[in-house]
C-alpha cells in the first residue's frame, strides 16, 4: 500500500510539473527566457569527448534505436521470463511513443537553431528524455520487483538514474533541445510510467515466475 501511495504522489507530481513547463512554452513565461541563457552557455563548456559521446548517445536513443531495443527486450521477457512483464512494457512504450508524437505536432515548438546536429522535427517535449525515464524506469521497476538482492537494487537505480540524466544533459549540451524541452520530456515520460504502473496495480498483482530456475535476476 505504501508503495502505491508513493507512486500515486510520484504521478501527481510530474502531471503538475509537465503542466506548469508546457503553459510556460505555450505563454513564453519566465523559464523560456532562462532556456535562452543556457543555451548560449552550452558552447563554453564543450569538449571533444563529451561531444562524441553526446551525438553517440543521439543515435542509440533515437526512435527508431528505442524502438529496436524495447521490441528486443520484449521478446526476451516473452520467452524467457514474463509474459506479463513483456505486454506491460511493450503497452507503455507504445504509449509513450504517441503521446510524444500528438504533443510535438500540437505544439509545434521550433529547436535550437545552433544545435550541433540536424534535426528536423520539433523539439517540445524532448523525446530521448522521456524515453529514457520510460526505458530505465521500466527496467529499474522490474529489478525492484523481481530481485532480492539489495546490492542489485541499488546498482539498478544508480545507473538507471545516471543514465537518465547523462541523455537529458546530453540533449541540452547538442544544443538540439532547449531546458524546458528536457524537464517536460522528463516530467512526460515520469507521469506515462507511473501511471501504466498504477494502472497494472489496479487491475492486477503481476504474479509470474521465470520458465526456468536460472533466470533469477538475483546473482546468488
Amino acid at each position: 500500500m505504501k508503495t502505491s501511495v508513493n507512486i500515486i504522489i510520484i504521478n501527481t507530481f510530474s502531471l503538475i510539473l509537465f503542466l506548469v513547463i508546457f503553459l510556460e512554452v505555450l505563454n513564453s513565461g519566465t523559464l523560456v527566457q532562462f532556456d535562452l541563457f543556457i543555451n548560449m552557455a552550452i558552447p563554453q563548456i564543450r569538449n571533444s569527448f563529451f561531444t562524441s559521446l553526446s551525438i553517440l548517445i543521439d543515435v542509440i536513443f533515437d526512435l527508431v534505436s528505442m524502438i529496436v531495443i524495447s521490441i528486443l527486450l520484449s521478446v526476451f521477457l516473452l520467452r524467457r521470463y514474463c509474459k506479463k512483464f513483456a505486454l506491460f512494457f511493450s503497452m507503455t512504450i507504445l504509449l509513450d511513443a504517441i503521446v510524444l508524437l500528438v504533443l510535438k505536432e500540437i505544439i509545434m515548438r521550433a529547436r535550437p537553431l545552433n544545435g550541433i546536429i540536424s534535426k528536423t522535427d520539433f523539439s517540445f517535449p524532448s523525446g530521448h528524455t522521456a524515453d529514457a525515464v520510460v526505458f530505465f524506469g521500466f527496467l529499474t521497476y522490474l529489478i525492484m520487483h523481481k530481485s532480492e538482492s539489495r546490492a542489485i537494487k541499488g546498482v539498478t537505480i544508480s545507473i538507471s538514474s545516471f543514465m537518465i540524466l547523462l541523455i537529458g544533459f546530453s540533449r541540452i549540451y547538442l544544443n538540439v533541445h532547449w531546458l524546458t524541452d528536457v524537464i517536460g520530456g522528463f516530467a512526460l515520460g515520469l507521469f506515462i510510467l507511473t501511471g501504466s504502473i498504477l494502472l497494472k496495480e489496479y487491475t492486477g498483482k503481476l504474479s509470474c515466475n521465470p520458465k526456468n530456475s536460472d533466470n533469477s535476476l538475483d546473482s546468488t
